[in-house]
């Protein structure tokens, strides 16, 4: 009985995508898109006080597509600006919470292989000198990341996503927009 009430209808959470990426702090959108998502931080403040009185963090939206369910977190800032704990937080939260309300009949491991994470940020066009740096920093290192992954995501937390990318919202549009999200005609 009392685990019916986890148990969130989808329909009270859809939106689109671009509606996530709203940022109250900058009174505008880093992203224009009509794809279907749920907004996962309304999710998120509906389950507040399964913790005490603490809220989940949440990434911004879900999308599924396919076999494949996205976490995707929007930030319409400079990565360097970005909390590292806090993006931690949301991206381990957000498992947490899926599984407890979304994907309750799935294994953590089962879940796992269809989740992506995507942490989108917004560096501005004249701060091209970090993005140098952090590709000449990966070519250094071990990994079969193909892309630079930030915010101090490690490899347990990795473990919990079939793929992970921190990515500005440039190259997310260029890369990865167009094959994740691509409308079936």
């Amino acid at each position: 009985m009392g685990t019916e009430k986890l148990c969130r209808s989808k329909k009270n959470y859809a939106t689109t995508l671009g509606k996530t990426s709203y940022s109250v702090d900058k009174n505008s959108y880093l992203l224009n898109s009509d794809i279907q998502a749920y907004d996962f931080d309304k999710l998120c403040k509906s389950l507040k006080n399964m913790r005490g009185d603490s809220t989940l963090s949440s990434c911004d939206a879900l999308v599924e597509n396919g076999d494949s369910v996205y976490l995707i977190e929007l930030k319409n800032q400079p990565n360097k600006n970005i909390n590292n704990k806090e993006i931690q937080k949301k991206a381990f939260d957000s498992v947490t919470q899926l599984l407890v309300t979304w994907a309750r009949e799935s294994s953590q491991q089962a879940l796992s292989q269809r989740l992506v994470l995507f942490v989108v940020y917004h560096n501005p066009v004249d701060d091209e000198s970090f993005e140098k740096i952090r590709n000449k920093t990966l070519s250094f290192t071990k990994s079969d990341q193909t892309e630079p992954l930030l915010f101090g995501i490690n490899d347990d937390l990795k473990s919990l996503y079939r793929e992970v990318h921190t990515i500005d919202i440039s190259d997310f549009q260029e890369k990865y927009y167009p094959k994740c999200f691509a409308v079936a005609d």
